[in-house]
């Protein structure tokens, strides 16, 4: 019994130390107020004006016209249209394999931070693959500020996957205060003190 009472007690300690090293590296969350839908508003005018956006996609993928809301127009429109993060991954990827990649690829390099601005948080691991795939990989913040929002979101695996992709020296403290409290989210007491033991 005492062994069973110790190792919570222990469990407990190592959850307290992650969240008091994370508090200290993010702050506290501020948890503002929900939008509320108001009944009776009408969507229709929203959908049609994605669908015009989309229809000059397509022909922007091919050389022709322009965007008056660039890329992030783009992406904006194919979530309303009710796209999947795949399908406006394969978009994209189309689009920079044609005749107007060189003028689509650096507005892609815009687009994490439009995300982070929106918490569009199921298209950008996309983006950032993207950007990586075509030799413009994103900066470490842009990578912590998904690793929070995931966090955030309790997707504590999506931590772990996001952190992966980084070489390990390229891990910020922010970066490992997250690690460590979404490991002992997990009751992963080895790995959280891993992580807190790379913290400088």
């Amino acid at each position: 019994a005492y062994e069973v009472v110790s190792l919570v007690w222990m469990e407990l300690a190592m959850f307290g130390v992650a969240a008091l090293v994370y508090f200290a590296f993010m702050g506290i969350p501020f948890m503002g107020p929900k939008k509320k839908n108001i009944p009776g508003m009408e969507h229709k005018p929203q959908k049609s004006a994605a669908q015009h956006t989309y229809r000059q996609w397509q022909q922007v993928k091919k050389g022709n016209g322009e965007l008056p809301g660039g890329l992030y127009a783009v992406v904006t429109c194919m979530r309303e249209l009710g796209k999947s993060s795949s399908q406006i991954e394969s978009e994209l990827h189309t689009a920079l394999g044609r005749e107007a990649s060189e003028r689509i690829l650096p507005e892609i390099e815009q687009l994490p931070a439009a995300m982070i601005r929106d918490d569009a948080m199921d298209v950008l691991p996309m983006i950032l693959r993207l950007l990586k795939d075509f030799g413009r990989p994103a900066d470490a913040a842009t990578y912590a500020s998904l690793m929070a929002a995931q966090l955030r979101r309790r997707d504590y695996t999506g931590v772990a996957t996001t952190a992966s992709k980084l070489p390990s020296e390229s891990l910020t403290p922010k970066m490992l205060a997250i690690l460590a409290t979404a490991a002992a989210s997990r009751k992963e007491l080895d790995e959280v003190l891993r992580h807190l033991s790379h913290l400088p």
